[in-house]
């Protein structure tokens, strides 16, 4: 069984197909209660994604737009699976998967980014103090 963050998930991309599910479908796909599946597409809704319903004993949701779920992560158990395959195709994907997965923002100093983040969450303006192309420090407020 998932989590409610993973089932919301797991129901949007079960009606990003375009196919017409009722609660009881769409509750035994997740392994839960036709109950939870309102309180999923209530989450939905209010994170902007508008779930459309026919009423009705032949009703059910779907979605009445296009919409494609971002592809979600490989996993390093996937990726130990599939490199254990003997084909040089598989083994050139594995190749490719492995160098996006290494290409990951490095960020030397994580008090600073942080600090910078909630800067920009709270709109707020911040004091930095820097070395000049000629060599002197300065200070300056900034809006990030």
């Amino acid at each position: 069984m998932m989590g409610k963050t993973s089932n919301t998930f797991k129901m949007l991309e079960l009606l990003a197909n375009g196919r017409v599910y009722n609660a009881k479908e769409l509750s035994e796909c997740l392994e839960v209660k036709p109950r939870m599946i309102r309180q999923y597409k209530e989450e939905l809704e209010k994170a902007g994604i508008y779930i459309a319903t026919i009423k009705g004993p032949l009703g059910g949701y779907y979605l009445d737009y296009d919409f494609s779920m971002p592809v979600r992560g490989i996993g390093k158990e996937e990726l130990e699976y599939l490199k254990n395959i003997d084909d040089p195709k598989i083994q050139n994907i594995v190749n490719k998967l492995e160098n996006l997965l290494i290409k990951e923002v490095k960020i030397m100093n994580r008090a600073l980014y942080n600090k910078i983040a909630d800067a920009i969450a709270q709109n707020q303006k911040m004091l930095i103090t820097y070395q000049s192309t000629k060599g002197s420090v300065r200070s300056r407020i900034i809006h990030p």
